[in-house]
C-alpha cells in the first residue's frame, strides 16, 4: 500500500466468547491474516457495548461476561475479496463491514536480505514432516503419496534413512510411463477417482520401484551451511528443493526455493498442502472464463519489492500479475527472480560484471543492471510478451492449443476492456477437460 493508494478497511464486530477451530474466534481470524501474508491487523477489546437488546459491561459485577471484540484490517482490494468468504466462516454470527478508504501514509518496508549468518537447519522443513519413500516403493504408491500430499518431488532412502535419491514428477513421466503430470493428475480429483485410477492403472504390475526411476546421485546439503549458498545451488542447477543430510547421508530435512523465500518475509507458518482442483459443477464449460480463477496477485509497476514478495507468496502459483492503473497486465513476476534479490550473496560477481557492463551505455547492459538495482516490481517483472493474455471469452482448445505451443503453463486472462479478471493454469484446463 503506498500513499495516496486506496484500499479496503474491515473491520468483524465479534464478542470474545464466540470461537471458531476450537479456539476464540478473534484469534483464529488474526492467525488466517497472517498465514495468508495480510498486511496487518489490530484486536481492540471493548469496555461496553450492546446487540439485540443485551448490554454487556466490564463492571466488576459482570466480570465474567464476554466483552465485544473488533478486528480492524486494512489491505488490498484483491486480498480482501479473497478472504472475506474464509472470514465469514470463522465468525458467522457476527458483523462484518467493509469500506473503501485512502492510504494517506505507511510504513516504508525494505526486503531483509537473507543474513549471511543463516544456515539451512535454521529454515529447512525438519525430516518428520518430509514426504519420504524407500527404494522398493512401487511407482503406483510413490504417486499416490505425492498426490495425498500436494508435492511434486520426494527424496528416496536406503538402509537406516540414508538419501540415495529422488524422484520429481520428470522421473514419473520420463522413466516411470506416468501419462499426466502429477498437477494435472491431481486436477481430476482423489487417486481412489475413477478418472484419476484410470491414468494410474497401468502403473500397476509393471516392476519399476522408486529405486528404478529415481534421480542419483541426488545433490544435498549440509545443515550448517549459509542459506545464501544453497540458494546458489538451486539457482545453478535449476533445482526447487535439496535434501538436507549429515555427514552420514541421514536425512534431516528438506530446503526449498519457497523456505528461502519465506525467510526473507519473515512471515507465515509452514505450507499446507494445496487443495486440489476439481471440475467445475454443472454444464461443461467452454471458455477459459468458466474455469479461471479470480483471485490474482497484482501489483502495480511502482509497488515496492517487499510488498511484490508478498504477493508472489500468497498462492500455489508464486506469481504476480504485474498491471497499470487501468488494471491492464504489463508484466509478471516470478519467485526465481527474487531469489536472486533476496540471496545477492550468492552470486557476489554478478554485481561487479553488470557495473563493468554499464560503463559502455548499450540497451541490454542498462537493463540488466537494472533489474539487479531496481527496487519496484517493474525492475524485476517479465515483459508482456513471455506472458500468455487471452480474453475471457477465448474457447479452451484455442487456449489449449496456445499454451501448449508457447509452453507456458499460466495463463491470464482479462475482460472485453483489457483488464485483469482472473488466471489459469494446467491444472485449471484439466479441470474443465474432465467435466467434458
Amino acid at each position: 500500500m503506498q500513499p495516496d493508494s486506496t484500499a479496503q478497511h474491515v473491520r468483524v464486530y465479534l464478542s470474545e466468547g464466540d470461537t471458531a477451530e476450537h479456539q476464540a474466534a478473534y484469534l483464529a481470524i488474526l492467525q488466517l491474516l497472517r498465514r495468508e501474508h495480510c498486511a496487518g491487523a489490530t484486536v481492540t477489546r471493548g469496555l461496553m457495548g450492546f446487540t439485540r437488546g443485551r448490554i454487556v459491561t466490564a463492571t466488576l459485577a459482570d466480570v465474567a461476561t464476554p466483552l465485544p471484540v473488533i478486528i480492524d484490517w486494512v489491505d488490498s482490494a484483491e486480498r480482501v475479496q479473497h478472504l472475506l468468504p474464509r472470514l465469514s466462516q470463522l465468525a458467522p454470527e457476527s458483523l462484518i463491514t467493509v469500506a473503501t478508504v485512502t492510504v494517506v501514509h505507511a510504513p516504508v518496508r525494505a526486503v531483509q536480505e537473507v543474513p549471511d549468518d543463516l544456515r539451512v537447519r535454521d529454515i529447512m522443513t525438519p525430516a518428520d514432516k518430509v514426504i519420504a519413500a524407500p527404494e522398493d516403493a512401487s511407482v503406483h504408491d510413490l504417486v499416490v503419496w505425492l498426490l495425498r500430499q500436494g508435492r511434486h518431488a520426494l527424496p528416496v532412502l536406503g538402509a537406516e534413512r540414508r538419501v540415495v535419491g529422488i524422484v520429481t514428477n520428470r522421473d514419473l513421466v520420463e522413466r516411470a510411463g506416468l501419462p499426466l503430470r502429477l498437477e494435472l493428475l491431481r486436477a481430476l480429483g482423489d487417486p481412489d477417482d475413477p478418472a484419476v485410477a484410470s491414468q494410474l492403472a497401468g502403473l500397476h504390475g509393471a516392476g519399476q520401484t522408486a529405486a528404478a526411476i529415481m534421480a542419483a546421485p541426488v545433490v544435498t546439503v549440509g545443515p550448517d551451511l549459509p542459506v545464501h549458498q544453497a540458494a546458489k545451488l538451486l539457482l545453478q542447477r535449476r533445482l526447487k528443493r535439496l535434501p538436507v543430510v549429515d555427514p552420514a547421508n541421514h536425512l534431516l530435512g528438506i530446503v526449498s526455493r519457497f523456505d528461502i523465500l519465506k525467510a526473507a518475509t519473515g512471515k507465515g507458518p509452514p505450507r499446507e498442502a494445496p487443495a486440489p482442483v476439481r471440475p467445475p459443477p454443472g454444464p461443461a464449460p467452454r471458455q477459459i472464463g468458466a474455469v479461471m480463477n479470480r483471485y490474482v496477485p497484482a501489483v502495480r509497476p511502482a509497488t515496492p519489492l517487499p510488498d511484490v514478495l508478498d504477493a508472489v507468496m500468497a498462492t500455489r502459483l508464486h506469481r504476480a500479475v504485474v498491471v497499470d492503473d487501468a488494471g491492464q497486465p504489463v508484466g509478471m513476476v516470478v519467485d526465481t527472480d527474487l531469489m536472486q534479490r533476496v540471496t545477492p550473496a550468492a552470486h557476489p560477481g554478478l554485481v561487479q560484471r553488470l557495473m563493468h557492463q554499464v560503463l559502455t551505455p548499450t540497451g541490454e547492459s542498462r537493463a540488466a543492471w537494472q533489474r539487479l538495482t531496481g527496487q519496484q516490481a517493474a525492475d524485476v517483472m517479465r515483459p508482456l510478451a513471455e506472458i500468455l493474455v487471452v480474453r475471457d471469452d477465448a474457447a479452451l482448445p484455442d487456449v489449449i492449443d496456445r499454451s501448449l505451443a508457447r509452453k507456458l503453463k499460466l495463463i491470464v486472462v482479462v475482460d472485453q476492456a483489457g483488464r485483469v479478471a482472473g488466471m489459469a493454469d494446467r491444472a485449471d484446463l484439466l479441470a474443465a477437460l474432465a467435466a467434458s
